[in-house]
C-alpha cells in the first residue's frame, strides 16, 4: 500500500538515469513499451473485474512503470533523440501520474484507458509514430491557415468544403488508422468526421444569401452564418487535436507536414 502512496512522489523526484545510446536496442525498447501497454490494460481488466489478484497486477504494472521511467523518463531514448527533451520529460511525468492513478485502483474510462495505452504501442514502432505526429501537425497548422484565410464572412469555407479539405481529411484518416488498437479513440473520430460530413450536406452553397428558399421556405444561411458554422466546426476539430495531445506529449510546436518524417 505504500508503494502504491508513493509512486507519484518517487516519480516526480527521483532522478532518472540516461538510457546510453551504445546500449540502446530498439527491438529491447519496442518489447517493454508492448509490455507496459498490456500490463496497463491487464489491471484496467482486473480492478473493473474484481479480480482477487488485482494488487499483485497493479504491483507488476507500476514496477515495469518506474523501471522504464528510470531508464527514459527525462530523455529520450536515441531513435528519438530529435524529440524535444523537456516535452518528453513532462510528458512521461503526466502518463506516469495516469498510471498511478490506475494502479491505486481509481476509475479508467475506456477512451482514458486508450490514451494511456497508444502512446507506448506508438512509441514501439516509429514507422507509426512519426506519421501520427505529423498528422496532428498538419492538421494543426491547416486550421490556422484556414483560420487567417477567412478574413472576411464571405471568405468562410462552407462545412462541405471544410469536410472535403485534403489535409484535413488524409490526417484525419491516417489517425484513426493508427488507434486500431485503441477502439474507444477510433469511434470518438468516426463520430466527428461522420456528423461533420452529414452536417455539411445540410449548409447551403457560400454565394447563396440569406433569403427564404422558394421550394421549402426554409431560411438559407447568409454569410456571417456561414462564418459563424465554420468556426463552430473548426472548434469540434481542434477540440479533438487538443484531446489527442497526450498521446504526442514528445511535440511541442507543430510544423510538420503528414508525409515528412523527421
Amino acid at each position: 500500500m505504500f508503494f502504491l502512496i508513493a509512486f507519484p512522489f518517487f516519480s516526480e523526484r527521483c532522478p532518472a538515469r540516461a538510457c546510453d545510446p551504445s546500449d540502446f536496442v530498439l527491438d529491447d525498447f519496442a518489447s517493454r513499451c508492448k509490455d507496459l501497454s498490456g500490463k496497463i490494460r491487464d489491471t484496467e481488466l482486473a480492478f473493473r473485474m474484481r479480480f482477487p489478484d488485482s494488487a499483485s497486477r497493479s504491483a507488476l504494472l507500476l514496477d515495469a512503470w518506474l523501471s522504464f521511467f528510470l531508464d527514459h523518463g527525462v530523455t529520450p531514448p536515441p531513435i528519438y533523440a530529435s524529440m524535444p527533451w523537456p516535452a518528453w520529460e513532462n510528458g512521461m511525468r503526466s502518463l506516469g501520474s495516469r498510471i498511478g492513478g490506475l494502479g491505486r485502483g481509481e476509475p479508467v474510462s475506456p477512451e482514458a484507458l486508450d490514451l494511456m495505452t497508444l502512446p507506448l504501442e506508438l512509441l514501439a514502432q516509429p514507422d507509426h509514430l512519426f506519421p501520427f505526429q505529423n498528422a496532428l501537425a498538419t492538421v494543426t497548422r491547416r486550421f490556422e491557415e484556414i483560420i487567417a484565410g477567412t478574413g472576411s464572412a464571405s471568405d468562410a469555407l462552407s462545412p462541405a468544403q471544410l469536410a472535403a479539405d485534403k489535409e484535413i481529411g488524409q490526417s484525419f484518416a491516417l489517425i484513426s488508422g493508427m488507434c486500431e488498437n485503441a477502439p474507444a479513440l477510433r469511434a470518438r473520430l468516426s463520430t466527428l468526421y461522420s456528423s461533420l460530413t452529414a452536417l455539411s450536406a445540410d449548409t447551403p452553397p457560400n454565394n447563396t444569401a440569406s433569403a427564404a428558399d422558394p421550394a421549402g421556405g426554409e431560411m438559407l444561411l447568409n454569410a456571417e452564418d456561414r462564418r459563424a458554422l465554420l468556426e463552430l466546426h473548426l472548434g469540434s476539430l481542434r477540440d479533438e487535436v487538443e484531446f489527442l495531445s497526450p498521446i504526442a506529449f514528445w511535440q511541442l510546436q507543430p510544423t510538420a507536414s503528414p508525409t515528412s518524417h523527421p
